[in-house]
């Protein structure tokens, strides 16, 4: 992939619209500038303080539209520059302004997809571009959207198996780079639970010495000497600063008496970054060192972990990109299919427990041919589910290259398309067949079962990562008959949890196909990112009448809708309970989003979308130059 992203960014100034390169160039230097004066203990602690600041509380600040992309591209500008040897404040307004930079020049990448003066949007063109632009979004701008329990499972299942390879090459195993990560990110809450006790301690105090002061008529004086008499006692403003200036820090010192000199050292040496250190990032196509390495020194032994969750996500993402580009690479992708095979069927297992029978890797004939991942029959209800390992293709910024790239990885063996046709192909049989027989691996009937008894056949394809709207909207690239029913596309983290947000609320199989009903006749409906934000509209709204009903070109569907999901993964922790209780949904015109306030149609076409969202863009550049 890094040899991939150089290459692409050779290319990414020469293929931009001119105008907007410019305006990247310009808005990313500011950016850089902003950041080079100011120390790296600063910076970080303002990355940390826009996300710890907004949990549990409402923050009047626009969130970031991309949080960890963007955080992590200011963090590696800031990388690229030494530290400075008189540093200047980051003060609050730095920080506002640095959101205001970053979410230009994230909003530019949409932009290049636009029309230029010369181009005449045909409907060619639109279909390019509506399979182009959000695949290139999503890979450069998402992260990878899991919990830091999934995180780990992750690491176990691809990279532990193969701990003897990164102890041998890098000096320490895939597995004890997660033990350290759990050990800090436990230091953390240790660190996070002391403040605030000290907080509470301070404010107890604070109002103690206030009481005091009111029922006995201090005066100022008085005020003060009471209040240092108090601190010299209790030692809480002392513990809250110490515990303040220590927050969110590692000490290499620490992690040695834990884990021994030759793990801490290996680890330091994997996952630190120093200022000066890093490549001088400007596109977000860019190896980034602070997203490989996102523990930033201080001084020598000290580093600052704005984001713990995102150290782990570097342990995940390097080491498979180790595995990738080494002698390990084809037992890694072997390893790597299997392992998600486990997963899908383990997860299908704990939410049918044992109402369905669940057959793993059968065939359809005798001479084992057609093989399918997982069948399983359920009350009548059979599901097809195929897995499919392989991440997302890099896409190409030339709109017509990455329509190629992508659609050639869609359809390809390791593609959704695939999945598709294997699952289909068992669907087919079922229809022209009096009895469905599957076989193992030995040869055995495993499976007998007249498709009379068969009353539904859902197909389902289950991908490691995400794809995005290429998975929500399978009509952008899936090919069908018309009269076939779409699949069900979605990637193991998200189905995990879906089915325990189904458990959550005591739904089971049938509020799950129920789900499914509407789900598959959503497509070339709706444009949604991800799949939890769909399933989090029927949570909110009870079903999918609404979208089905209504007469739209596409209806876009918020990403907010996900966050029933991080509600109820908090509960685990002490969160309020999520209660089900549905809504009629709120739609609103995108005319009036748009301006468009005197138009008479009742729908809104794609190629509107792009003359405004043109127009627009096109005045803001005319303003800057």
């Amino acid at each position: 992939m890094w040899r991939l992203e150089r290459r692409f960014t050779a290319h990414l100034a020469s293929e931009m619209d001119k105008r907007l390169h410019n305006e990247l160039i310009r808005l990313t230097t500011e950016l850089r500038e902003l950041v080079s004066s100011s120390s790296t203990e600063s910076i970080a602690g303002s990355c940390a303080a826009e996300v710890y600041t907004r949990l549990g509380v409402e923050n009047e600040s626009p969130k970031l539209s991309s949080e960890f992309r963007q955080l992590f591209f200011i963090l590696g500008l800031m990388l690229s520059s030494p530290e400075p040897e008189n540093p200047k404040p980051f003060t609050k307004a730095n920080w506002e302004r640095a959101k205001q930079l970053l979410e230009e020049v994230f909003g530019l990448y949409a932009f290049m997809f636009w029309p230029t003066d010369d181009e005449a949007p045909t409907n060619e063109w639109r279909v390019v571009r509506e399979v182009a632009m959000p695949a290139f979004l999503h890979y450069f701008n998402n992260a990878l959207l899991a919990s830091k329990e999934q995180i780990v499972e992750r690491v176990k299942n691809y990279l532990s198996p193969f701990d003897e390879y990164f102890r041998t090459t890098t000096g320490i195993s895939a597995s004890d780079e997660l033990q350290i990560t759990e050990w800090i990110g436990h230091s953390f809450q240790g660190q996070s639970d002391n403040l605030m006790k000290a907080t509470e301690e301070v404010q107890y105090d604070k109002i103690a010495i206030e009481e005091r002061a009111k029922l006995e008529g201090w005066d100022e004086v008085k005020f003060w000497e009471e209040a240092r008499k108090q601190e010299a006692i209790t030692h809480h403003t002392e513990r809250l600063a110490t515990g303040i200036q220590h927050f969110l820090k590692v000490r290499l010192e620490d992690i040695e008496r834990e884990f021994g000199l030759d793990r801490a050292k290996a680890f330091w040496r994997l996952f630190v970054s120093k200022r000066g250190e890093g490549n001088k990032l400007t596109y977000l196509t860019e190896r980034n060192i602070a997203e490989e390495r996102p523990l930033f020194e201080l001084e020598p032994g000290v580093a600052s972990c704005p984001l713990v969750n995102a150290l782990y996500f570097a342990v995940f993402n390097t080491g498979e990109q180790r595995l990738r580009d080494s002698s390990q690479r084809e037992a890694f992708l072997r390893a790597r299919d299997k392992a998600l095979e486990r997963e899908v069927r383990e997860t299908l297992e704990k939410f049918f427990s044992d109402d369905a029978v669940i057959l793993s890797n059968v065939y359809e004939t005798e001479d084992l041919h057609n093989e399918h991942d997982l069948v399983m029959l359920w009350n009548r209800v059979l599901f097809v589910i195929e897995s499919k390992a392989s991440p997302p293709v890099e896409p190409f910024r030339d709109p017509e290259k990455a329509f190629r790239r992508i659609s050639r990885a869609f359809r390809s063996d390791r593609g959704i398309q695939n999945g598709f046709d294997q699952a289909n192909r068992l669907r087919k049989l079922v229809a022209c067949s009096e009895t469905l027989e599957l076989y193992d691996v030995n040869r055995q009937i495993v499976c007998s079962v007249e498709t009379s008894e068969i009353s539904k056949t859902y197909l389902i394809c289950v991908t490691r990562d995400n794809f995005g709207v290429l998975a929500t909207d399978l009509s952008l690239l899936l090919q069908k008959a018309d009269d076939e029913d779409y699949p069900w596309v979605l990637n193991i983290l998200d189905l995990q949890a879906l089915l325990e947000a189904w458990q959550y609320f005591k739904w089971g199989p049938q509020e799950l196909c129920e789900y499914l009903d509407g789900r598959i006749r959503l497509h070339r409906k709706i444009f949604a990112s991800d799949e939890l934000d769909v399933a989090g509209y029927f949570v909110r709204h009870g079903d999918f009448h609404h979208l089905l009903e209504l007469n739209a070109d596409r209806i876009v569907l918020e990403p907010d809708y996900s966050k029933v999901f991080d509600q109820i993964y908090m509960t685990r922790y002490g969160a309020r309970e999520v209660k089900y209780a549905p809504a009629e949904p709120v739609l609103t015109d995108a005319r009036k989003i748009l301006g468009r306030e005197q138009a008479k149609s009742s729908d809104i076409t794609t190629k509107d979308v792009f003359k405004i969202r043109k127009r627009n863009v096109h005045r803001k550049l005319t303003r800057t130059k």
